[in-house]
């Protein structure tokens, strides 16, 4: 019987291992991702935030009811007529799935817990596609699996690798398509099924028109080298090119594209009863698509700043190439183009340059198209990605290949795949553990956000409601989120008319229709002081038929002064003083300015036990108006509602009242209380005494 030689033997179980270990090494990797994220189900700081809130706003709209084609916020007037914002400006798959994986629950941190599981899953395909793709052109599935999470272990990249928004699935299916398109030209697959799904799907992902920029490119090397071929004629080298599997998937992708916006076109131009120039598809080409002058901002319909000249450009795109798959925290793009961006992006581009013609013709296109179809879409939508820093994820095509170029030389030893893929593994964790660590609190600090709209959007009765709100620009959220009510407010409208609104939303926990009243105001002002939503604590929301009207009380006159700055007119406590476990208890006070305030006060209403230590507290700004821009001779109302704990022991306690400075309470303390003629009192001020039975 013949024996093994020992580089058959090597060769077996290297083949065993690829087989059976690469697939655990994947779940690993899977496993890595979704375990460090960061659970967060609120919306934070910059593009990350907003793309989330306004991604998930056109898509919480995208159902059958809407002909799956979303849009961001909608605005109901008093007369019927309702104005619809934002629209859907890609093929609306990956929207109508999302609305159908939020549709499992009703709870909306679940929902947006969801949907970041899924774009947690869309980053691991992206990196199987890119592995599957890069095995293939370096023939070393330890190596190949290494240079792809060396590429993916960038600082930025990880951090932005759940936000819910179209680009990520866009990417996925370039690689969809490139790793397609890597089959076919190694199997000589000619009329292969498989690409033409595969040109299909990519282009239909999110922001799928990015696929264009693989599908163009590869139809110009097929048709150039057809027509390079000699011993034929003219005429039957552009015959070939035009029965191409390059061509024909390129045309039939177009018109499937075609179709597709014409669908949102005629869906949104039909519900706004808009001419077709001004749905938001045609808007937006019109804004993004790079004509005009040198930096190709078509300054007649831009709504945005120019973007930098090409050569600027092609130095800030470099910057943010190595600050995302440089496997470090380099920071985040400050709008300035750094000094070493030049040098590093010509290094980068010859050593990739330097890659691809060294490579055979099939792994040459493969290789080509893989490093340049993301950078020749970036180039494309400047007006796009100049101003949007994430888009650089585009690139990860020219990373791959970079690392590529500068790791591949390697595979002739034995032990460098092995070795690389070890510390690919480690760094790739390593850099996933230091994302959450680094951003974790960060990030949970916006979760209340979404469980406070999660109490108001329950506390609706039913949907199609009308919601009038007191935030500027329709911006609920801090860092400007101003479609985050499209999402959060669900399958009701909002509306500029409080008058005609249901309901009346807003980050205070009461809500005048006027900011303070004059002495002569006979009219006086709408008050709403019971939320429905009490436990929350960056918005509630009022059932609007439940006003009440407000004058300045008759008995109004001095009764303290708070510092040198205010004075307590009235207070009114509106519940008996007989109080229950668990019960809220609303007090009304009118305030007057008796010099400017040098700052923004706030009032605490606090509920203390026998050893003067708060029992329970409302701790918010002194009235919804900013104290500095408080005017004489006004009387300012303030609302609000302390709730008796719910383990409070029978007995008495006091409600005391105290006027400070937040920024500034742990050393200042508050503000003196003075009596009418100036002589003192104390630091707080005793209102009356709650009897808990």
């Amino acid at each position: 019987m013949a024996t093994e030689s020992p580089t058959q033997a090597r060769k077996i179980r290297a083949r065993q291992l690829s087989r059976y270990g690469m697939p655990v090494l994947l779940v690993f990797v899977a496993l890595v991702v979704f375990f460090t994220q960061s659970g967060g189900v609120g919306f934070w700081k910059g593009s990350h935030g907003w793309n989330s809130a306004h991604g998930l706003a056109i898509m919480t709209h995208a159902t059958p009811d809407n002909l799956f084609v979303g849009y961001a916020l909608a605005d109901r007037t008093a007369t019927g007529h309702t104005g619809y914002i934002y629209f859907d400006r890609y093929p609306f798959f990956f929207s109508a799935s999302v609305q159908a994986l939020m549709s499992l629950t009703d709870n909306l941190s679940t929902k947006v817990w969801l949907v970041r599981q899924l774009m947690n899953a869309i980053f691991v395909v992206t990196l199987l596609l890119a592995y599957r793709l890069l095995r293939r052109l370096v023939k070393n599935p330890y190596l190949a699996l290494a240079i792809t999470l060396i590429t993916a272990s960038g600082y930025n990249l990880l951090y932005y690798r759940d936000m819910v928004h179209y680009d990520q699935p866009a990417l996925m299916g370039m690689f969809l398509l490139l790793y397609a398109i890597t089959v076919y030209k190694q199997e000589h697959k000619w009329r292969w099924r498989w690409l033409y799904i595969a040109a299909l799907i990519a282009v239909s992902l999110g922001r799928g028109y990015a696929s264009f920029f693989v599908l163009g490119p590869w139809f110009l090397i097929e048709s150039l080298a057809i027509l390079r071929q000699n011993g034929t004629t003219i005429g039957r080298r552009i015959r070939r090119i035009l029965v191409h599997d390059a061509t024909r998937v390129l045309i039939i992708a177009l018109l499937w594209v075609v179709a597709l916006l014409s669908y949102n076109i005629v869906v949104e131009a039909l519900r706004r009863d808009v001419p077709i120039q001004q749905t938001s598809v045609v808007e937006s080409a019109l804004r993004r698509l790079p004509f005009g002058h040198e930096g190709g901002r078509n300054t007649t319909t831009a709504s945005e700043d120019s973007p930098p000249t090409w050569g600027e450009f092609a130095g800030l795109e470099a910057e943010r190439l190595t600050r995302w798959f440089t496997p470090l925290n380099m920071g985040w793009d400050d709008g300035a183009v750094a000094q070493w961006a030049y040098a590093v992006g010509l290094l980068a581009l010859v050593i990739v340059g330097l890659y691809i013609w060294r490579q055979p013709p099939p792994e040459r296109t493969i290789a080509l198209l893989t490093a340049f179809s993301g950078i020749i879409w970036l180039a494309f939508m400047i007006n796009l990605s100049a101003t949007h820093e994430f888009t650089i994820m585009y690139g990860l095509g020219f990373a791959l290949i970079f690392y590529t170029a500068l790791l591949s030389w390697l595979r002739r030893y034995r032990w460098a795949g092995p070795v690389l893929l070890v510390g690919g593994l480690a760094l790739f964790t390593g850099q996933h553990v230091y994302v959450y660590r680094d951003t974790v609190d960060e990030i949970r600090r916006y979760d209340v956000y979404t469980e406070d709209y999660n109490r108001i959007l329950h506390a609706i009765d039913g949907s199609g409601r009308t919601v009038y709100h007191t935030f500027p620009n329709n911006c609920a959220i801090e860092n400007s989120k101003c479609f985050v009510l499209g999402f959060y407010l669900g399958g009701n409208f909002i509306t500029s008319d409080e008058a005609f609104a249901d309901y009346v939303l807003t980050g205070y926990e009461y809500y005048t229709s006027k900011p303070y009243l004059l002495p002569d105001d006979a009219d006086g002002l709408r008050l709403l002081s019971h939320s429905l939503t009490p436990e929350n604590t960056v918005a509630h929301i009022f059932d609007n038929r439940a006003a009440e009207t407000r004058h300045i009380p008759e008995s109004a006159a001095t009764l303290y002064r708070f510092g040198d700055w205010f004075s307590l007119q009235h207070w009114e406590l509106k519940d008996s003083v007989e109080v229950q476990a668990c019960q809220r208890v609303h007090l009304e006070s009118w305030w007057q300015m008796t010099s400017p305030p040098p700052h923004n006060y706030s009032l605490q209403v606090a509920m203390v036990n026998g050893e003067g230590a708060a029992v329970s507290a409302s701790n918010a700004p002194l009235t919804t108006l900013p104290t500095r821009v408080w005017i004489p001779d006004a009387y300012f109302l303030d609302a609000r509602s302390i709730q008796v704990p719910c383990d409070a022991a029978p007995g008495e306690y006091p409600l005391v009242m105290s006027v400070y400075n937040p920024d500034n309470v742990d050393e200042a303390g508050s503000l003196p209380v003075y009596w009418p003629d100036g002589s003192p009192n104390n630091d707080y001020l005793y209102l009356t005494t709650l009897f808990v039975r």
